[in-house]
């Protein structure tokens, strides 16, 4: 019926067809208007909630003290936050792409990803180890990582949350 109303009948009585019809089709016509504009709202909210979602969390990691430095199953740096650039003396750009043995050195941060991962598959919550850091003046750091892992569009990604515990404050 509703259908019928915007694809049978002549233009004048597409809405004041004979009788109850034309009232029939303008009632579906409103429907369908008032559900369309309650969907487009919906949608419109999502999205608004989502971008606020998203500027929170944005927020949250470019002011945080501790360094955030997000990584992909190869150990390839995504992002830094402003804390990592501080704590490694490096730009965000210039690691974008690298290992993060670029920051954690030697076969100790290689011997200890292994087991965080291995320990990650098993458990949901994060697990913190110490490490050696390096910072971009050849200085060693010492640190304490918290590593977590999710999915980020269908690949397994980890976040470090990196702590300078010598909190020299650079």
């Amino acid at each position: 019926m509703l259908l019928r109303a915007f694809f049978v009948g002549a233009p004048d009585s597409l809405l004041f067809g004979k009788d109850w019809e034309g009232m029939e089709r303008m009632g579906g016509f409103i429907l369908l208007a008032l559900l369309l504009s309650c969907f487009v709202a919906g949608l419109r909210q999502e999205r608004n909630d989502l971008r606020d979602n998203e500027e929170r969390y944005r927020l949250l990691a470019e002011n945080a003290s501790d360094a955030i430095v997000v990584i992909d199953e190869r150990s390839e740096i995504l992002y830094l936050n402003p804390a990592a650039e501080h704590l490694f003396g490096r730009q965000a750009a210039e690691l974008r792409g690298q290992s993060l043995a670029v920051l954690l050195p030697g076969d100790l941060y290689q011997a200890q990803l292994t087991e965080l991962r291995q320990r990650l598959d098993t458990r949901k919550a994060p697990i913190a180890v110490q490490l050696p850091g390096l910072h971009q003046s050849g200085e060693r750091l010492l640190v304490e990582m918290t590593l977590g892992s999710s999915c980020q569009q269908g690949r397994s990604v980890f976040t470090a949350i990196i702590r300078d515990l010598a909190g020299r404050g650079r």
